[in-house]
């Protein structure tokens, strides 16, 4: 056998061993599934944690208001059940030091996690579709899935990653359900280093493979899990500024 050979089987064992695990569908875990064995067993993030790459937060229902010091104004559909348990998995992978990433909703539930809030509502982002957004770290523009109605209020020790190429909401609902003013960009990714966790608004399990947007995200979670938190935020983060006038940054809680 060359070593071609050898060091593809080498590779093949070594994720082998190692486990990517999906709070929800096996289908969320499509895109991690070069980084090693996608599980869905909430029990392996107690009893395999030394394999442990990653864990996953996935898409679906509101966060409920309460969890952000928000009020409950009727439009969010939310799954207050959900919430208290994925919070219990969240506080022993923080506590264990594992990796976690969010996909659309998931994203979101760790932003509040972070301390920061949601837009309750926003308009024309659950389109079907897709929308352009910008790496400013890297310099792309890439497309991306489009399926959500709210929109994260970065928390404090946030750090942005990627935003909507241009403002496409109409309306903003904040977290106490009054129509607030726009912020200065609609976040589409961001790392949260406090938490230890990446999140990502669009749905990457639904892109097809050869898509630009796809591949720069299973590249950005590879380095996520590989790179030291300082070394990522070296690559994929962007520090915080102004746009016409207005801070980057997300800080209205109330």
């Amino acid at each position: 056998m060359g070593k071609e050979g050898i060091w593809g089987d080498k590779l093949k064992n070594k994720h082998k061993s190692k486990l990517i695990v999906i709070l929800g569908s096996r289908w969320y875990g499509e895109p991690f599934s070069h980084l090693g064995k996608i599980s869905t067993s909430i029990a392996d993030i107690v009893d395999k944690r030394e394999n442990i790459q990653l864990v996953v937060f996935t898409g679906g229902e509101d966060i409920h208001p309460s969890f952000y010091n928000g009020r409950d104004c009727g439009v969010s559909q939310t799954n207050i059940k959900r919430d208290s348990y994925e919070e219990r998995v969240f506080k022993r992978c923080l506590k264990d030091g594992i990796k976690m990433a969010g996909i659309c909703r998931g994203s979101q539930f760790l932003n509040v996690m972070a301390g920061g809030f949601m837009y309750q509502h926003i308009t024309g982002h659950a389109m079907l579709g897709v929308h352009g957004i910008i790496y400013p770290a890297l310099d792309r523009r890439v497309l991306v899935t489009s399926t959500h109605h709210q929109l994260i209020g970065l928390a404090e020790s946030g750090i942005p990653i990627a935003y909507t190429d241009g403002m496409i909401s109409q309306r903003y609902v904040g977290p106490q359900g009054d129509i607030v003013s726009s912020p200065a960009m609609e976040l589409e990714a961001a790392v949260f280093p406090e938490i230890n966790a990446l999140g990502a608004q669009f749905h990457p399990e639904w892109m097809r493979d050869s898509m630009p947007g796809k591949m720069l995200y299973r590249m950005m979670v590879e380095d996520f899990i590989n790179f030291s938190m300082e070394n990522f935020i070296t690559k994929y983060g962007y520090k915080e500024r102004k746009e016409n006038g207005k801070e980057i940054r997300a800080t209205e809680s109330n």
